[in-house]
């Protein structure tokens, strides 16, 4: 299907000088907004923009991102309120699951009076990544420039750029959401929700495939960007209609905000991602043998909870182990059964095999080494190893977890409180949003998009 190389280090750019400046800001590491504040925020940001008559498409997260959009959601729809012609919230599922109509209430605070009560005159759906008809094309980047925007990783594919056709039918596309360090494009936000978020699998594929090749463990939480963040850049760019977007710092347990911005989707994501990475990275002095990672129930399969393992991955040791632990989860992925096909492997495992795996969705393939780390794979001997091990410490069975090339463990043999005295040991309660790195990598080069080079 396509040359693909093995992992090397990425050219990381820093945020173009200015760039974060463009966007409005309101707040900073370290400190809590008040509605209060939200609401004026939002009111006065939206007064100044030309939305009189024009048809809105409101994009938003999914479940499985914590941000209090109900401190945030209100103030917008006030703001629109006889100004736009019409308002669709679009959630930006990328290919997880659709959100039930519960589901969609508790996101929205609205389970009080429903959101058709609580937000009249919008229409909220999900976005419908499987269903043809509701997508647009918007044309083909290339393989020349893929190659030029990826440094070489990728040579010889063009990717097909299609998206809900709602951002390219609405007048107005209006992002609202969280920045996390993320591990396929440094971090998450800005136009990353029109692409993975609201498109299909050609731009999810390739991206997360591009990520995989640097492996996560190298784009988690790099500042600057990162040659997945230029793809889905470009790919935003043949969207032929005006683009916004409040981005947000999320305070710890996702019950506040510590910051927002707004501007366009480039700058509030780059005044955002600088916050972010002060706020949403933690620093330990040294590697721990043994990690377990308790992950919270808003992550519902391994898909979606496989966060709590590359969010703490980079400070495990050589040799030790990281825990996912979640009895809440019975299983992997009902949306991507195929990755019972290929179990998780390192990137070595596929690169070194690729007439055997060229075909497989790449997205699936990106995932499976996101879930293993760093590691070797011997076309020789057929022999893999793994920097770490890892256990899915779940309500999924000891078999189907093996059957994965996973190591099982029953989440009822581990006694969290005792391991938290444990020296030796780290517990990270909801596991997922916070990235732990080591201390010695915090003046790295790449950390802070200073130097060209990813650490």
């Amino acid at each position: 299907m396509s040359e693909t190389t093995a992992p090397q280090q990425p050219t990381i750019h820093p945020i173009p000088q200015g760039l974060a400046e463009r966007a409005a800001l309101l707040g900073g590491p370290g400190g809590i907004l008040t509605e209060e504040q939200i609401a004026g925020f939002v009111a006065e940001q939206l007064a100044g923009q030309d939305l009189d008559g024009k048809s809105v498409c409101l994009i938003i997260p999914d479940g499985t991102r914590s941000v209090p959009l109900p401190k945030v959601l209100p103030a917008i729809h006030d703001a629109l309120a006889g100004r736009a012609s019409s308002v669709t919230v679009l959630i930006a599922l990328g290919t997880h699951a659709a959100m039930s109509e519960q589901a969609i209430d508790q996101l929205l605070g609205s389970t009080e009076r429903g959101a058709k009560a609580t937000y009249p005159e919008w229409t909220v759906l999900n976005h419908a990544w499987d269903d043809p008809s509701q997508i647009a094309d918007l044309g083909v980047i290339p393989a020349e420039q893929i190659a030029e925007l990826t440094g070489g990783l990728l040579t010889d594919i063009p990717m097909n750029v299609q998206i809900n056709k709602l951002c390219v039918e609405s007048d107005v596309n209006l992002i609202v959401g969280p920045v996390f360090p993320h591990e396929v494009v440094g971090f998450s936000g800005g136009n990353k929700y029109f692409f993975p978020g609201c498109s299909v699998h050609d731009v999810i594929d390739i991206s997360h495939w591009v990520g995989a090749l640097i492996t996560a463990s190298r784009i988690i939480g790099t500042l600057g960007i990162t040659p997945v963040r230029q793809l889905i850049d470009a790919a935003s760019d043949l969207i032929p209609t005006e683009k916004l977007a409040f981005t947000m710092d999320v305070a710890e347990g996702g019950a506040d905000l510590g910051a927002i911005a707004f501007g366009d989707p480039q700058a509030a994501w780059a005044a955002m991602a600088k916050i972010s990475a002060q706020t949403h990275i933690t620093y330990v002095e040294k590697p721990y043998k043994r990690i377990v990672a308790l992950v919270p129930e808003m992550y519902e399969d391994m898909w979606t909870g496989a966060k709590g393992f590359y969010k703490s991955e980079p400070v495990c040791a050589d040799g030790g182990d990281v825990i996912i632990y979640a009895p809440h989860i019975t299983e992997v992925a009902a949306m991507h059964p195929g990755i019972r096909e290929i179990g998780y492997h390192n990137i070595e495992y596929f690169t070194k095999q690729w007439d055997r795996f060229k075909d497989h969705p790449w997205g699936e393939l990106a995932h499976s080494t996101h879930v293993t780390g760093l590691g070797t794979y011997d076309p020789e001997t057929g022999e893999e190893k793994q920097r770490v091990n890892r256990y899915f410490a779940t309500s999924i069975s000891k078999e189907e977890t093996e059957a994965h090339n996973v190591l099982y463990m029953d989440p009822a043999s581990l006694d969290i409180e005792a391991l938290r005295e444990d020296p030796d040991t780290l517990v990270i309660d909801h596991a997922g949003e916070v990235l732990f790195r080591l201390a010695s990598e915090r003046d790295g080069a790449g950390r802070d998009g200073a130097e060209e080079q990813a650490a």
